[in-house]
Protein backbone atom coordinates (compact mmCIF):
# COMPACT_ATOMS: atom_id res chain seq x y z
CA UNK A 1 0.00 0.00 0.00
CA UNK A 2 1.30 3.38 -0.97
CA UNK A 3 1.72 5.63 1.67
CA UNK A 4 -0.62 8.57 1.72
CA UNK A 5 2.27 11.80 0.95
CA UNK A 6 1.50 14.86 3.31
CA UNK A 7 0.19 17.91 1.50
CA UNK A 8 2.95 20.76 1.32
CA UNK A 9 2.13 23.65 3.53
CA UNK A 10 2.34 26.59 2.23
CA UNK A 11 4.31 28.80 4.05
CA UNK A 12 3.43 31.35 5.16
CA UNK A 13 0.33 30.62 5.92
CA UNK A 14 -2.08 32.88 3.43
CA UNK A 15 -4.48 33.89 6.73
CA UNK A 16 -3.38 34.16 10.27
CA UNK A 17 -6.50 35.66 11.81
CA UNK A 18 -7.77 31.98 12.27
CA UNK A 19 -4.37 30.58 14.44
CA UNK A 20 -4.11 30.75 17.82
CA UNK A 21 -1.90 33.15 19.31
CA UNK A 22 0.72 30.16 20.03
CA UNK A 23 0.65 28.97 16.06
CA UNK A 24 1.63 32.86 15.13
CA UNK A 25 4.27 33.12 17.13
CA UNK A 26 5.25 29.41 15.99
CA UNK A 27 5.00 31.42 12.59
CA UNK A 28 6.94 34.21 13.62
CA UNK A 29 9.75 31.66 14.58
CA UNK A 30 9.70 30.48 11.75
CA UNK A 31 10.36 33.79 10.14
CA UNK A 32 13.14 34.05 12.51
CA UNK A 33 14.66 30.42 11.38
CA UNK A 34 14.25 31.32 8.10
CA UNK A 35 16.50 35.25 8.34
CA UNK A 36 18.69 33.06 10.08
CA UNK A 37 19.78 31.31 7.98
CA UNK A 38 19.78 33.94 5.13
CA UNK A 39 22.22 35.93 7.08
CA UNK A 40 24.57 33.28 7.75
CA UNK A 41 24.74 32.63 4.43
CA UNK A 42 25.03 35.92 3.44
CA UNK A 43 27.97 36.43 6.13
CA UNK A 44 29.75 33.58 4.35
CA UNK A 45 29.29 35.10 0.76
CA UNK A 46 30.81 38.36 2.71
CA UNK A 47 33.89 36.51 4.05
CA UNK A 48 34.62 35.17 0.78
CA UNK A 49 34.11 38.21 -1.37
CA UNK A 50 36.31 40.35 1.30
CA UNK A 51 39.23 37.65 1.28
CA UNK A 52 38.69 37.67 -2.88
CA UNK A 53 39.68 41.74 -2.48
CA UNK A 54 42.02 42.15 -0.02
CA UNK A 55 44.30 39.07 -1.62
CA UNK A 56 45.42 41.44 -4.34
CA UNK A 57 45.61 44.13 -2.43
CA UNK A 58 48.05 42.85 0.17
CA UNK A 59 49.94 41.77 -2.75
CA UNK A 60 50.20 45.08 -4.27
CA UNK A 61 50.78 47.10 -0.91
CA UNK A 62 53.76 44.22 -0.40
CA UNK A 63 54.85 45.15 -3.97
CA UNK A 64 54.86 48.81 -3.10
CA UNK A 65 56.67 48.41 0.04
CA UNK A 66 59.47 46.09 -1.92
CA UNK A 67 60.26 48.82 -4.25
CA UNK A 68 60.38 51.59 -1.41
CA UNK A 69 62.36 49.55 0.07
CA UNK A 70 65.41 48.07 -2.62
CA UNK A 71 64.41 50.97 -5.32
CA UNK A 72 68.05 52.51 -5.02
CA UNK A 73 69.56 48.72 -5.16
CA UNK A 74 67.00 47.93 -8.15
CA UNK A 75 68.02 51.36 -9.87
CA UNK A 76 71.96 50.49 -9.91
CA UNK A 77 71.59 47.48 -11.11
CA UNK A 78 69.10 48.93 -13.94
CA UNK A 79 71.48 51.68 -15.24
CA UNK A 80 74.27 49.42 -14.44
CA UNK A 81 73.35 46.36 -16.93
CA UNK A 82 72.04 49.63 -19.84
CA UNK A 83 75.51 51.31 -19.64
CA UNK A 84 77.14 48.32 -19.94
CA UNK A 85 75.00 47.31 -22.96
CA UNK A 86 75.69 50.63 -24.36
CA UNK A 87 79.59 50.08 -23.58
CA UNK A 88 79.41 46.93 -25.57
CA UNK A 89 77.49 48.69 -28.58
CA UNK A 90 79.37 51.62 -28.53
CA UNK A 91 82.89 49.78 -28.37
CA UNK A 92 81.93 47.53 -31.09
CA UNK A 93 80.31 50.16 -33.39
CA UNK A 94 83.43 52.43 -32.97
CA UNK A 95 85.65 49.76 -34.09
CA UNK A 96 83.85 48.67 -36.90
CA UNK A 97 83.59 52.44 -38.10
CA UNK A 98 87.80 52.91 -37.24
CA UNK A 99 88.65 49.72 -39.28
CA UNK A 100 86.15 51.00 -41.86
CA UNK A 101 88.54 54.26 -41.70
CA UNK A 102 91.20 52.20 -41.60
CA UNK A 103 90.13 50.07 -45.05
CA UNK A 104 89.34 53.49 -46.88
CA UNK A 105 92.65 55.00 -46.12
CA UNK A 106 94.86 51.91 -47.09
CA UNK A 107 92.73 52.32 -50.34
CA UNK A 108 93.83 55.65 -51.30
Amino acid sequence: MASPEKKKERFPPKDTHHLSRDEKLDVIAEYLRRLDRRDRWRAVGNTIRTMIIIIPLLAALGSIWYLYENAEELLQKSVSAMTGQLGNNFNNNAGQLLEEMRNMMQQH
